[in-house]
């Protein structure tokens, strides 16, 4: 379970960080991670876009938003029967049985005739 206490960052000076190394502060700072502390005294390093994330996540919501929201939202997925996705998996096998039940009908009434 989370702690509330790691929900609020706020930004931090990189200079004045003691956890960590200097060289493992710079590589951090060279791939884009910026350091923020945590509420409970803990170091974070997360991008901008993860920040900005969970500062979205943790904006108040509308509660007409809520109260008018479907409950079925999302797209039904469509199931095809098992008879489609067996014809569709076994084409080629079928139509060479097609293929040679053809031929002997053909080869049959050829030489009765």
């Amino acid at each position: 379970m989370r702690k509330k206490g790691r929900d609020e960052l706020s930004p931090v000076d990189p200079k004045t960080i003691t956890s960590a190394s200097e060289q493992q502060i710079n590589s951090l700072l060279k791939m884009g991670y910026m350091p923020f502390q945590a509420k409970d005294g803990s170091i974070r390093w997360l991008t901008g876009e993860q920040y900005a994330y969970g500062q979205i996540k943790k904006a108040p919501k509308s509660i007409l938003g809520s109260l008018f929201k479907s409950k079925y939202k999302q797209a039904r997925r469509r199931r095809r029967s098992w008879l489609w996705k067996f014809i569709r998996h076994n084409m080629e096998y079928i139509l060479l049985l097609l293929g040679v039940a053809v031929f002997l009908l053909i080869l049959r009434y050829v030489v009765i005739l």
